[in-house]
């Protein structure tokens, strides 16, 4: 039985198309055999030529198909690992006593490529993040981020927004948290999230900070084998609530605006 499932496994979504006619062809040979048909033998032979062609032709293309893929370079493919999500974190003081629980908007990252070998790592990536007003206008650019004044990527983050903190994504599908923005419950506000948050007290760093309810956001991922862009949209519920992250098709800018 488990060969019966890998042979017609073989064909794909053409399985069917193999299975029917194999019917037909079993018809054909029994009524033949039974002499039942009405059919001439010339018809039958067309019908027991296709029944043997068919499927061999079927089987052909698709293992050219897994052929060619074989013989071409392997490729990364950065995407969205999953759905976005918020959580709570909490935060603490140098003596260990808590301060604030954050909500955190995040959004997880992998390299998915068809070819699970080393030749389809993203090598050297690092994020560029771009935040949008709902008339797509830009309010703020990572890109900025870039200075010195951080030794070390924290290790809360999962995906540098700087060159020189680049990082690999292997070609086994494993995701990377990559955090775009934060909110206090008690603020109406919400803040971008960098790396630069950590040395301001709770996070909040005041250039960072996005006054409003709605936010579209770029994601750009970018290496030296791979690259990806991303479209999500931000929502700040306010007040004593907490904020979303959605994910988007590329917003088209309105004209009249």
């Amino acid at each position: 039985m488990q060969a019966v499932k890998e042979y017609f496994a073989l064909f794909g979504k053409w399985w069917w198309a193999v299975l029917i006619d194999y019917i037909f062809g079993g018809v054909g040979v029994y009524q033949t055999a039974t002499g039942t048909t009405t059919l001439s033998t010339s018809v039958w032979a067309i019908i027991a030529i296709l029944t043997f062609s068919i499927p061999a032709f079927i089987a052909f293309r698709n293992v050219k198909v897994q052929l060619d893929k074989l013989r071409s370079k392997p490729e990364p493919k950065l995407e969205i690992a999953d759905k976005p999500y918020t959580d709570k974190r909490p935060l603490y003081d140098v003596e260990g006593i808590p301060i604030a629980q954050p909500f955190c908007a995040n959004v997880r990252f992998r390299n998915s490529p068809e070819m699970h070998t080393s030749e389809a790592n993203a090598n050297k990536v690092y994020a560029e993040t771009i935040f949008y007003d709902i008339n797509l206008k830009e309010i703020f650019r990572a890109d900025k981020l870039r200075t010195n004044d951080v030794p070390e990527p924290p290790r809360q983050l999962g995906i540098p927004q700087r060159e020189y903190y680049e990082v690999e994504f292997n070609a086994n599908g494993n995701p990377r948290e990559y955090t775009i923005a934060i909110k206090h419950e008690a603020d109406d506000a919400c803040y971008v999230f960098s790396d630069h948050n950590y040395s301001h007290f709770a996070w909040r760093k005041p250039e960072y900070i996005l006054q409003g309810d709605k936010f579209y956001v770029k994601v750009d991922l970018k290496g030296e084998n791979a690259e990806g862009e991303f479209w999500f949209i931000l929502r700040n519920y306010g007040k004593g609530k907490n904020i979303e992250l959605e994910i988007t098709d590329k917003p088209i800018p309105d004209k009249d605006k």
